[in-house]
């Protein structure tokens, strides 16, 4: 009998590994694999192909993976307009896709590599998971149909800051992990700030955010009482109130700026208002001012979820004072 069961362990040992051995190892699984025959061996120097049509939406994931296929490999690839070659990455956009969602994709691993999906954000992850493919895989690629999409809308990562002090470089490269396995809580809260040409992240509350079991919060606005938005909501006029509104949405607003404003005029019009809340991190800009002769002009949005925050709460309280005052009269 023990023999019997000793013989059982190790068919059933032997069945699992040929089962992992048949899909690909990668961090998250993948939801659904279908095999091909063959293997398919990437060249060390080749080609990261985007259509004509989708290079201004999908040449920023393919410049990062050629960066990434360097870093990590030693890899020469380069970002090319076209259409699919063999033995290339082919990054394209599908129609939307109620199983795969907004981050969701297909990789189809045939003379080529095919990462499709609906969405920027959803051909993003695939590149993730080509990365890790290629890492765990040297004798080259199993062949197949990859579809793949999150459980979670929401994925964090924890690392204890409480102990020991963490340099910016340190935690923008655990931000790379961050991507790498597909977590995507951390940008969405406190990424979007620019310092000169370059997009940074708010160093106060990413540190907050792996201290608290990476669950986001407004860690930095809560340090002070934001009374520069309800000094704005004091003189609220139509015309501002629809692009705060706008702002809200997620979208953007293009306004004039007097940045020589100072803080007992920041009421005297939606210049200063807006020229404010850009300089004390309220507001972003999208693209370069322009320069006219009757002034300077911005596109202008916010910088992330934790600023949006403090907009919905401050804003709903305005408007709660604002009934309670009318209902008074």
């Amino acid at each position: 009998m023990k023999h019997l069961v000793l013989v059982g362990m190790v068919w059933l040992c032997s069945l699992v590994s040929v089962v992992a051995q048949s899909v690909p190892q990668v961090i998250p699984a993948l939801q659904q694999w279908q095999p091909a025959k063959g293997k398919l061996l990437l060249p060390e120097s080749g080609k990261v192909i985007v259509s004509s049509d989708e290079e201004g939406i999908l040449k920023q994931s393919a410049e990062v993976l050629v960066q990434d296929l360097k870093e990590m490999f030693g890899w020469n690839y380069r970002v090319v307009v076209g259409k699919k070659e063999k033995e290339a990455v082919y990054l394209t956009l599908s129609k939307p896709d109620k199983t795969l969602g907004d981050e969701g994709y297909r990789m189809d691993i045939r003379n080529e590599v095919t990462i499709e999906a609906p969405t920027p954000k959803g051909v993003f992850w695939g590149t993730r998971t080509l990365l890790q493919m290629i890492h765990n895989q040297p004798e080259g690629l199993m062949k197949g149909l990859a579809t793949d999409f999150p459980l979670y809308p929401n994925r964090g990562f924890m690392i204890d800051v409480a102990r020991k002090f963490f340099t910016m470089d340190y935690l923008r490269d655990y931000v790379k992990i961050l991507s790498f396995y597909k977590l995507n809580e951390l940008q969405e809260w406190y990424d979007g700030y620019l310092f000169g040409n370059r997009e940074i992240y708010n160093p106060w509350s990413v540190a907050n955010y792996f201290n608290n079991e990476c669950k986001p919060r407004p860690f930095w606005t809560n340090t002070s009482d934001n009374e520069i938005i309800r000094e704005i909501m004091r003189t609220l006029t139509p015309e501002i109130a629809d692009d705060l509104i706008l702002l809200m949405q997620g979208k953007h607003v293009q306004t004039s700026l007097n940045m020589d404003v100072i803080y007992p005029r920041i009421t005297d019009g939606a210049d200063s208002i807006f020229s404010f809340l850009l300089m004390a991190g309220y507001l972003k800009p999208v693209k370069e001012a322009i320069e006219t002769e009757i002034g300077t002009f911005m596109e202008l949005a916010l910088p992330n979820k934790e600023i949006r925050r403090v907009y919905n709460s401050e804003i709903l309280f305005w408007l709660k004072n604002t009934l309670d005052g009318n209902v008074m009269e």
